[in-house]
């Protein structure tokens, strides 16, 4: 699969997932950084996270760009069950130590933190 196909999927995918913690950021007054839009449109079944997730290995991750990191890194946030690939949630936190020494951090980058602390109920 192409990265930017790979993007636009996960975009999608992740859009629909975000729906319903729309509550849990109201209720906690977060703000939420942009969000990515619905870019992609079928007449087909979406795939979903479990199905897009897995096209996306170590080597795959290391060579891929901030975007597609980050993307990967949401969508990992909604996948239950299974347990985020140990290079996924090294970069995670990574970033968090970034986040923790006022690093500037993209506003996809800030989403992912910002899903993983109101998802569970960090605050």
């Amino acid at each position: 699969m192409q990265e930017q196909q790979l993007k636009l999927l996960l975009q999608s995918a992740i859009v629909r997932e975000m729906e319903p913690l729309k509550s849990k950021f109201s209720f906690w007054r977060v703000e939420v950084p942009n969000t990515p839009r619905t870019l992609w449109e079928s007449n087909h079944q979406q795939p979903d996270l479990r199905q897009l997730l897995p096209n996306v290995n170590e080597q795959v991750f290391i060579e891929a760009d901030d975007e597609l990191r980050a993307l990967c890194g949401i969508g990992w946030e909604f996948v239950w069950g299974k347990p985020t690939p140990p290079f996924i949630a090294q970069h995670k936190e990574d970033l968090r130590q970034l986040s923790v020494q006022e690093k500037e951090l993209s506003d996809l980058e800030r989403l992912w933190l910002v899903i993983s602390a109101v998802d569970t109920d960090y605050f």
